[in-house]
């Protein structure tokens, strides 16, 4: 069986997952990131999500489905901030479930939520190790090990994880993984660049 053979077979349109970040206060951000996303969503038709960060604190809303399905005028409005953090999913690890879409957002000895595009090729060692220290895991999806990786780095803040060349070396990704998170020190943050860029 070669490698394409093992790949399922699609219906509808699909590309990679589409992520969004904006720091605008005095914006209604949710409603900002809803329109980014409604432009992405040609990038993945699996499920949309917003986080948004408002005094300290991350609101996470996300589903499955469509961005007009995922949201409407209530929910918007429920997501205030001055920041916000935005994905439609198109999945190439993990199942079509609820608990793979993002952001994901975790609290282990800080909060975030995070965004992911990208696959890590060693998905399966990283899931065992973080499970061997004790790390508890929800999904399927390798976005919620990178999640849980920054998330218990013994950083003092989610920028000095971030920043921390090692925690990306440990990812070992095949795409470069294009990172977004959203901490509680209201700043958007992404990964290093991929070597060579």
């Amino acid at each position: 069986m070669s490698p394409e053979d093992s790949i399922p077979e699609r219906d509808g349109p699909r590309d990679e997952c589409g992520v969004f970040g904006i720091h605008a206060p005095g914006s209604e951000v949710a409603r900002l990131a809803y329109f980014a996303l409604f432009a992405l969503q040609h990038r993945g038709q699996e499920s949309a999500g917003i986080a948004t960060c408002e005094s300290r604190h991350i609101m996470t809303l996300r589903d499955l489905g469509l961005v007009s399905q995922v949201f409407d005028e209530t929910k918007l409005r429920a997501l205030g901030g001055d920041m916000a953090l935005g994905h439609v999913r198109y999945s190439t690890t993990g199942s079509s479930a609820w608990e793979n879409a993002q952001p994901i957002y975790r609290s282990d000895h800080r909060e975030l939520a995070l965004a992911h595009n990208g696959n890590l090729i060693n998905a399966v060692e990283l899931h065992d190790e973080l499970r061997e220290n004790g790390v508890q895991l929800r999904s399927t999806s390798d976005s919620e090990l990178i999640a849980a990786l920054i998330s218990t780095h013994e950083a003092d803040t989610v920028e000095d994880a971030v920043a921390d060349m090692q925690v990306f070396a440990e990812l070992h990704a095949t795409h470069w993984p294009e990172v977004t998170v959203v901490s509680t020190l209201r700043q958007i943050s992404d990964g290093p660049d991929a070597p060579g860029d």
